[in-house]
């Protein structure tokens, strides 16, 4: 669990030449330009939430619907005890179906022979999914499916697409909440992916092309941008007071995103042919893949319609690198031990964690490095002298340092880790004082809106 790789694709960047704009970054525009769900008179008139069929007929819709009722989707806290009842839920708190609103309304590769993707457009891969590039109807953005390698694991791409539905179904516009776009699901079957079965069909997210993320536009400054502090920390300040809206808009929407970190906020910029600069682009927070809906302080959820009221079990699917102390000793501290926590009935990630991930977010973007990794390169592979000389550590050794660097609870001291004692106090004290109020006293959300300028 040293490193979770970015589920975005990774891409290469021509950095050979340093230029006054990023003209050359592999960027794709977010926009707008299709239409995001259908208005409630173009509400598609099929089956509600409430009655998902037996019987299935070869459309995306009563895919959709047959889909979410065997996987029992139920990305909350507590999980529901069936996927209609999480549907009613969900769509109470949006004021709409968002069964109907999940469903792509420009494109379906069932209905469409047009619409198809060539293997040479595969953007990446990873344990869950594929991306693959696509074109749009109306050729207004770039965009891109993600959808699972096979129909038995589907269950990630619907919770991420139930997600995205509940998170933009009462916006109007995409730029706002700086969540990444969502333009609904469509299905994929054989003549599409051709490792599929006969006769199955699987899910696809439809989202825009961002192949560029934070880890790698860090990456990028660090070796253009070095000495440019003054555009580094204008950056830095743009990533702050958006990536706080966004974790505003969770919060309002009692969504925990889960694994926030560099990987997984995505850079763009806002139209097809706009050319992105330094001044012309947005940061987007993605991969909802872990994320949840937290209705655990509902005090009209009645306990039958719940599946479950106990504890989330202790498998999360998050990074270990971005995790709070408070996440590692609840892991740590297994079902049975008296500080377990057995009895609780919140789930372990929160809202508090996911600034806490953000605030090691912010910091990395300082140190131009991922958490914890000078340190550990120093540990094992320079100046430290706990490993013998020649050998190497296992993976186990890797994590178990690692959970007690967390633990130590002193993120800043840690990752600000050079011999140049006076880099970071010369250049970069305001900024440290907000990621210390984030990481060191653990200011709440609502203070840390106080805070955008």
């Amino acid at each position: 669990m040293d490193y979770t790789p970015p589920t975005t694709p990774i891409v290469e960047l021509d950095v050979n030449k340093k230029r006054g704009i990023a003209r050359k970054l592999p960027i794709s525009p977010i926009t707008p330009g299709l239409k995001k769900f259908p208005s409630e008179r173009d509400e598609i008139t099929s089956p509600t939430a409430d009655s998902l069929p037996d019987k299935i007929e070869k459309t995306s819709f009563s895919f959709l619907q047959k889909d979410m009722r065997d996987h029992c989707i139920s990305p909350t806290y507590p999980r529901f005890a069936d996927t209609e009842k999480c549907l009613h839920y969900l769509s109470k708190r949006c004021h709409g179906n968002i069964l109907t609103r999940m469903l792509s309304t420009s494109i379906d590769f069932l209905n469409d022979s047009s619409q198809q993707f060539k293997s040479s457009r595969m953007l990446g891969q990873g344990s869950y999914c594929f991306v693959y590039e696509i074109d749009s109807p109306d050729d207004s953005c770039n965009l891109v499916v993600k959808f699972p390698p096979s129909k038995r694991k589907s269950r990630t791409i619907l919770n991420e697409g139930l997600i995205l539905s509940y998170l933009h179904m009462t916006d109007d516009t995409f730029e706002n909440n700086h969540i990444i776009p969502f333009y609904g699901i469509t299905y994929l079957d054989k003549s599409h992916y051709r490792k599929l079965r006969w006769n199955e069909s699987i899910p696809a997210l439809i989202l825009p092309k961002l192949e560029l993320n934070l880890q790698q536009f860090i990456k990028f400054l660090k070796e253009n941008y070095h000495d440019d502090i003054v555009l580094k920390k204008v950056l830095w300040r743009k990533l702050f007071n958006e990536m706080i809206v966004a974790l505003n808009h969770l919060k309002m929407r009692r969504v925990i995103h889960g694994d926030i970190k560099t990987a997984n906020i995505l850079l763009g910029s806002t139209g097809r042919d706009d050319v992105f600069s330094f001044d012309n682009f947005n940061y987007y927070l993605c991969d909802f893949t872990s994320s949840i809906v937290d209705v655990s302080d509902d005090v009209n959820l009645r306990l039958e319609d719940m599946a479950s009221t106990k504890p989330n079990n202790f498998n999360l699917d998050t990074t270990l690198e971005y995790c709070p102390p408070e996440i590692i000793e609840t892991v740590v501290a297994q079902p049975g031990n008296e500080n377990s926590g057995s009895n609780d009935c919140k789930p372990i990630l929160s809202s508090t964690a996911d600034l806490y991930s953000f605030g090691l977010c912010l910091l990395s973007f300082i140190c131009e490095d991922e958490p914890y990794h000078q340190l550990k390169s120093y540990k094992f592979h320079g100046g430290g002298t706990d490993m013998p000389s020649g050998s190497m550590p296992s993976s186990v050794q890797h994590t178990q340092w690692l959970i007690n660097s967390i633990l130590k609870n002193d993120p800043i001291a840690l990752n600000t880790f050079t011999d140049q004692n006076d880099y970071y106090s010369s250049h970069w004290s305001q900024e440290l004082g907000i990621v210390s109020k984030i990481l060191v006293d653990r200011i709440t959300l609502e203070e840390c809106v106080s805070q955008l300028y």
